[in-house]
């Protein structure tokens, strides 16, 4: 128990050793409350990455309602006016085939996880691809209404940092994998990469949303198999 004293000043003042308890007990209580503060926010992120993703499927939803069905172009390296982002350099994101129904101007936050670093990417080409989603390339202009169990087709999905490169990906685990981004899920082991994504972390989850417009927090290994991708696969 901490008691006040008189120094020789005649104020009532701690010894030092009383406070170097306080300062202890202090650090301590930080150490302990650092990490939930920060499992908070992360979960915040989460939330809002999903948020951002049911934007983009309600989106490509009523772009299909408008055009015979189909969905939107996937936005390669090799620019289209079909794009359903415009995101090379020096394109007008608001000129977009998704713009109409995201709203103009576009909002960019909508675009990119709040847990994204976009400016660390490790593919530059044609300016840098800046968001966080990509869409799964067996949905480029594909028609809703040929899709099979539409409940479990991913369409668009947070792509792991480590494989994004543009807005057209390819979840097929026997070719050139563009990973499901786990970032986060605190159980992620690293390294994380096309050579250990699947093997190391298949079990860690990421943010996707499916072709009924539903979005979901879904685990890797799940989501890279042909029945979630593939549109004409029961």
């Amino acid at each position: 128990m901490m008691t006040l004293r008189t120094n020789k000043n005649g104020r009532l003042a701690f010894t030092l050793v009383e406070l170097l308890v306080v300062i202890g007990i202090i650090a301590l209580l930080i150490s302990i409350i650092l990490p939930s503060l920060a499992a908070a926010r992360e979960q915040g992120n989460r939330t809002k990455c999903l948020s951002n993703l049911r934007n983009i499927a309600t989106a490509c939803i009523m772009y299909a309602n408008e055009n015979k069905g189909s969905y939107p172009k996937s936005a390669t390296g090799t620019q289209s006016v079909l794009d359903c982002f415009y995101w090379h350099a020096g394109r007008n994101l608001d000129e977009s085939t998704l713009a109409p129904y995201l709203g103009r101007p576009v909002n960019r936050e909508l675009l990119i996880c709040p847990s994204d670093n976009v400016q660390a990417r490790k593919y530059t080409g044609s300016g840098g691809y800046r968001f966080s989603y990509s869409m799964n390339l067996r949905m480029s202009q594909f028609k809703i209404a040929r899709i099979l169990n539409p409940t479990e087709k991913v369409v668009f999905y947070e792509e792991d940092e480590n494989t994004l490169d543009d807005c057209n990906s390819s979840l097929d685990r026997n070719a050139s994998i563009d990973l499901l981004s786990i970032r986060h899920d605190k159980k992620r082991k690293l390294p994380d990469d096309e050579s250990t994504g699947l093997t190391l972390n298949g079990g860690r989850y990421g943010n996707a949303s499916f072709a009924d417009g539903h979005v979901e927090y879904v685990e890797r290994d799940w989501l890279h198999q042909p029945q979630r991708y593939d549109p004409t696969i029961r």
